[in-house]
């Protein structure tokens, strides 16, 4: 039912400055500002629209030249089904990212072109339908992972230590569990530039637990976490450090009957919740029977974020929350009155008061035993 894999993975540009060598000649202004930073995030095409326009005070957040230089960085990053920059790489294979669809002319000639069948094009048509199943389950535990003070305290934490490291020998983003024998290799330039490897090699132990804490994968930046997915079958071998060490894992028997009288899902969830305790976080990660909620409100924070980074929060521009507004509004489908609510819901989170929002709330049948 569940792929190991959450997309098929594309080839990555062999020199990332090749496509934009242009956009630094026609957008020099732009690029000047915003390659300082280690991170940027694009804006979707309709968010560009709505900040390039007049609001009713006839506001603009962005002028025609920002509007245009935006519009071709996104159109950058979406052939590279990318959605931003992290240190000068892709940022691709994430929950945010947007995933090829099968009606996605140019893929299809691609799939084509590298001999796929019409029989592995359908076949790749019924994985995405389980592949988008298990992507807006993923997708609300990044959006409760991001509410959730003690995992925040964590990431701020690692990017400390991270800060540490010699910029020369700092690891790269994506941030993954580091191979142990090529961290062996990397700690010996440490050994002899400063006769210590320290903090390289505690870092990667300390990125080791992070991630096994939290079951993530990688990190995709600072600001978005990649969780492990279901495993159905797992066919990792324990040795393998890509190996879920916090996961539940089930060994059934191929002549074991499986019957619906069994209880099977309340017997899991029963057993996640007992691993949230065992691992001391909060229990209302447990099986996230929010999902969809904590999806919207992962959406919000990088939407929110993404359109503020453009601007200096010292002095911020008039308008700037009625263009977050309206660009929530077209993005995420949510009216101006929600978005306050989801607002409010991530302040209250990120506070610790989790329980006291009542969109988030369990119901007394969906509560987990």
């Amino acid at each position: 039912m569940f792929s190991a894999k959450a997309c098929i993975e594309l080839p990555t540009p062999p020199v990332y400055r090749r496509p934009f060598l242009g956009f630094w000649e026609e957008h020099p202004e732009w690029a000047m500002q915003k390659f300082k930073q280690d991170t940027i995030y694009c804006l979707t095409e309709p968010v560009v629209a709505i900040l390039a326009s007049a609001d009713r005070k006839k506001r603009c957040l962005l002028n025609s030249e920002q509007a245009r230089a935006e519009l071709a960085f996104t159109s950058i990053c979406r052939e590279f089904f990318a959605i931003g920059i992290v240190n000068q790489q892709f940022i691709t294979g994430t929950t945010l990212n947007p995933r090829p669809g099968i009606l996605d002319h140019a893929y299809l000639e691609g799939m084509k072109q590298h001999r796929w069948t019409d029989r592995d094009i359908r076949n790749y048509g019924i994985c995405r339908g389980h592949i988008d199943l298990v992507a807006e389950r993923m997708m609300g535990y990044v959006g409760w992972l991001l509410t959730e003070p003690e995992y925040i305290r964590h990431v701020d934490r690692m990017r400390e230590w991270w800060l540490k490291i010699p910029s020369s020998l700092r690891p790269v983003f994506p941030l993954r569990r580091p191979d142990r024998e090529a961290w062996t290799q990397r700690c010996r330039m440490p050994r002899m530039m400063y006769g210590t490897s320290e903090p390289v090699d505690e870092f990667g132990e300390a990125c080791d637990k992070f991630l096994d804490r939290w079951s993530l994968t990688h990190l995709a930046t600072w600001d978005i976490p990649v969780p492990q997915g279901p495993l159905l079958p797992n066919l990792l071998p324990i040795t393998s450090r890509a190996f879920p060490r916090n996961s539940i894992h089930l060994s059934i028997p191929p002549w074991c009957p499986i019957k619906g009288t069994d209880n099977l899902v309340s017997e899991v969830q029963r057993i996640q919740l007992q691993a949230m305790r065992d691992l001391g976080i909060d229990e209302s990660g447990a099986g996230l029977p929010r999902h969809e909620v904590y999806g919207k409100l992962a959406e919000m924070i990088r939407l929110e974020q993404t359109i503020r980074s453009r601007f200096d929060l010292n002095s911020p521009p008039p308008g700037l929350m009625n263009g977050i507004a309206r660009s929530a509004e077209e993005a995420l489908g949510v009216s101006p009155r929600q978005m306050r609510k989801y607002r409010t819901a991530i302040g209250r989170c990120q506070k610790g008061e989790r329980q006291t929002v009542p969109m988030l709330k369990v119901t007394a049948t969906s509560k987990r035993r």
